[in-house]
């Protein structure tokens, strides 16, 4: 925004459609995961993070607990990461900011 001279409508627009909850989770689990993905080869081993709009608590009461973790367990195996962790950010009509994250690490993961 310092350095486009687009406006802010533009900006605000584009901020809008960046943390729209119901939009991130029409991609299913799978989309989520990989729309902002980074993975990290670790000393002690793989790290996959990702970034989704939507707190922990919006995507397993929309997906349900059972189905997120089997299919966090399966990209933990796809990738044969040692640890998947989501960032979730969570924006309020309000404007304020919702975050946490959570740490995923598979009990039948070869990997450390």
């Amino acid at each position: 925004m310092q350095y486009a001279d687009v406006g802010q409508e533009y900006w605000a627009a584009l901020n809008h459609a960046k943390f729209d909850v119901q939009a991130g989770l029409t991609l299913g689990l799978k989309g989520i995961m990989i729309r902002d993905y980074k993975q990290y080869d670790l000393q002690s081993g793989v790290m996959g993070v990702s970034v989704s709009t939507g707190t922990i608590d919006t995507l397993l009461a929309h997906f349900g607990t059972e189905v997120f973790g089997a299919e966090v367990k399966k990209y933990v195996l796809e990738k044969n990461l040692g640890l998947m962790v989501f960032i979730a950010i969570q924006a309020g009509d309000d404007g304020s900011i919702q975050k946490n994250i959570l740490i995923f690490e598979c009990d039948q993961n070869p990997t450390e």
